[in-house]
């Protein structure tokens, strides 16, 4: 068989069952450093948990097109779904809440690289169906219409991410843990 024609085979988006399934009394213990960033053995766990609560549009959708205006009902829900799992002191809510914002930034970023296309007219776009990532239409019409307008932008944007030089290369372990390890 041509490696053209194989079907590949893909991990598919991290849902972290077992962490969800997880009883209400067994939660994880995160360790934090001086700076209250998360690191250690469950630092990994926790970011990944923390993405499938960020990519849950009904929690967090995307409509609200930048998270800085998201509504506080909805991110105290989503910290509510982070201490349910993890024993994690409040003091340390901005940093989780930040690296759920970042979650929630890399899922809208995912979409628009992989359903929007600006070659494509807006009505095309918006009448597509099923509707892309399991979004609801309204949601996926106002996306649509968001990126539609700020093509300008995301031209220049494009340009100047090309122009990066290095990358990140520590693979799942952050720093902190790395300082931690040392």
């Amino acid at each position: 068989m041509l490696t053209s024609q194989r079907q590949q085979n893909r991990r598919g988006r991290t849902v972290m069952r077992d962490v969800h399934a997880l009883d209400p009394d067994d939660v994880l213990v995160v360790q934090f450093n001086e700076r209250g960033q998360p690191y250690g053995d469950i630092q990994p766990v926790l970011a990944n948990f923390v993405g499938t609560i960020a990519r849950n549009g009904n929690l967090l959708p995307l409509s609200f097109l930048d998270w800085r205006k998201m509504p506080k009902k909805r991110l105290n829900d989503a910290w509510r779904k982070v201490t349910a799992r993890f024993d994690i002191p409040d003091r340390h809510r901005d940093v989780i809440m930040q690296m759920m914002g970042a979650a929630w930034r890399r899922w809208r970023t995912e979409i628009k690289a992989k359903s929007y296309d600006s070659n494509i007219p807006l009505d095309e776009l918006v009448s597509i169906r099923p509707v892309p990532q399991k979004l609801t239409p309204e949601v996926w019409e106002a996306l649509c219409h968001y990126w539609n307008t700020n093509e300008k932008i995301s031209k220049i944007n494009q340009e100047n991410a090309k122009k990066k030089r290095g990358s990140h290369a520590l693979g799942r372990t952050n720093i902190p843990s790395l300082e931690h390890k040392f």
